[in-house]
């Protein structure tokens, strides 16, 4: 994925490439790395088949919104470059959440607040946002009873996470579990987010008092509590 082409086209340039992803783009390397995992066939169409001799597919179910599908249409255009036939359905956010709830989304795009991570939020767990592995927290949450028991990998996130709840942030103890969350997640990467420390504009009324003119401005939109007008 073209990182820096995503945000040249959802916000102008003014933003940065995620520092826990790789930055090198290289469609050359990644078609390597396709071949070597059994993507090394392809049909009359130039598409990569797999194993099974049929045509690989990713597909991806976006939510009708320029917010995801502009960035969607982009990480499209990057895979099938490499051969990776994308078949991309936009829809409705109400019909989106359906497929969602019923566990038959393949991949699909939406927020992920990781620069708050670990402690402000846990959206990195497989049962927030597009909740991309139901059944392996159905089966953590009902200690094995339901859902799919999950490969080792993602127990280790679970053992992760229940050390950070435990853990005061100050602390070295606290530091140490942070850390061993960014390490679990640059090996297996679940997620990639996209962009960090983009720009959003917000415009305010001249005489609104208390707003903060630095720090991460989304948070404006939910403390409108802390803020006054003057007179």
């Amino acid at each position: 994925i073209n990182f820096a082409e995503i945000l040249e086209v959802m916000y102008l340039g003014l933003g940065s490439r995620n520092p826990w992803l790789p930055g090198e783009y290289d469609p050359v390397k990644a078609g390597e790395y396709f071949d070597q995992v059994g993507l090394d066939k392809k049909d009359a169409d130039g598409w990569r088949l797999g194993p099974d001799g049929k045509r690989f597919e990713f597909t991806f179910d976006i939510r009708l919104d320029p917010m995801w599908v502009r960035p969607a249409e982009v990480i499209k255009s990057h895979l099938e470059e490499v051969g990776i036939y994308v078949p991309m359905k936009s829809m409705e956010g109400t019909l989106w959440n359906q497929i969602r709830d019923a566990n038959e989304l393949k991949a699909s795009i939406d927020w992920l607040d990781d620069c708050n991570w670990p402690f402000l939020t846990q959206d990195y767990m497989p049962d927030s946002r597009i909740q991309w592995a139901q059944l392996w927290m159905r089966w953590k949450n009902t200690k094995g009873a339901e859902g799919e028991e999950p490969p080792a990998w993602i127990q280790e996130l679970f053992e992760i996470d229940a050390e950070l709840s435990k853990v005061n942030p100050n602390t070295d103890t606290g530091q140490a579990a942070q850390a061993e969350l960014m390490t679990w997640y640059e090996t297996y990467v679940p997620m990639l987010p996209l962009a960090r420390d983009v720009k959003d504009p917000l415009i305010v009324p001249a005489n609104l008092g208390n707003l903060a003119h630095g720090g991460r401005s989304s948070a404006v939109w939910f403390s409108q509590i802390q803020v006054f007008f003057k007179k």
